[in-house]
């Protein structure tokens, strides 16, 4: 049996909003588990990256919005299979429209979903979509930038929840925490985790606020970032790695055993917001692999 990740919230209800894109085809079957939908025969949670675009407020999603998700979506569903997508804001707390910082434990009319939102969201999904199901809803996790560090740590704070495939758009922890990266702002969101975790009394199953260079690897020197470190609970992990400038994947993805096993890369030309464009080489190269 897994322990609750975050400790001191057990008591408080817990909430599950579901946002993005809603499913074509047959309905599944099964309870839906309060939300009103049917539950899909596939869910794609998605953790967009940082918004190099916006000067302030909060980061908002764009992996549903401007169709990457959607892409998968369609190519799924053309044969009558369900599918949902959710995604996911480089941010760790969610969002009203006024901008106020929520957890999913809020009574609140979310307008974007931050990483404690994802950490629920696969809990409740597991709970609810696919432990116990003779056909479980099959978990797809679409990722970039920053984004890959978050469904990073959500993965490995839950090992338990099979993922079948996790696409890693071009992940890099750099300015994710504190460090101080030329060009790019840093988000700080070592410290925002630590002053929350310890507000709040929350232990982790791990230093989820340590996030380059972290993860040490059965048989092979040095440490690695969390967003190279595969969970041994995806079955089949996409990475693509960019040509970007500044921000780029500069190391492949690798099991925690050293394997590498179900991992697939592509190397492209593209840069780092390229790849996560709907109609990009690496998208499509995504689609022939799914």
């Amino acid at each position: 049996m897994r322990a609750s990740i975050l400790l001191c919230l057990l008591p408080l209800p817990l909430l599950l909003v579901a946002c993005g894109l809603g499913g074509g085809g047959g309905g599944a079957t099964g309870e839906d588990g309060g939300l009103g939908i049917d539950r899909p025969h596939v869910l794609i949670l998605a953790a967009s990256g940082h918004e190099l675009t916006v000067s302030s407020g909060p980061n908002e999603a764009y992996l549903v919005a401007e169709g990457a998700a959607g892409r998968i979506h369609d190519q799924l569903s053309a044969d009558g299979t369900l599918v949902h997508a959710w995604d996911h804001a480089d941010e760790f707390f969610s969002h009203d429209d006024l901008g106020n910082e929520l957890t999913p434990w809020d009574n609140a009319n979310f307008t974007s979903f931050g990483f404690l939102h994802l950490v629920e969201d696969l809990r409740w999904v597991d709970e609810n979509w696919i432990q116990g199901r003779e056909t479980p809803t099959r978990l797809i996790v679409l990722a970039h930038s920053h984004g890959v560090v978050w469904a990073h740590i959500a993965l490995h704070l839950y090992p338990d929840i099979p993922v079948d495939v996790l696409i890693d758009l071009d992940g890099d922890c750099r300015a994710w925490g504190s460090d101080e990266v030329q060009g790019l702002p840093s988000d700080g969101w070592d410290q925002v985790i630590q002053q929350w975790s310890a507000l709040n009394q929350v232990e982790w199953a791990f230093e989820i606020w340590n996030a380059c260079d972290a993860w040490t690897i059965d048989g092979i020197d040095g440490l690695f970032d969390i967003e190279d470190v595969v969970p041994a609970s995806v079955a089949t992990n996409l990475e693509v790695r960019s040509a970007g400038q500044i921000l780029f994947d500069a190391d492949p993805n690798v099991r925690l055993d050293g394997g590498i096993d179900g991992i697939l890369s592509l190397e492209t030309a593209e840069g780092h917001e390229e790849v996560a464009n709907p109609w990009s080489e690496s998208m499509t190269w995504v689609l022939e692999q799914l």
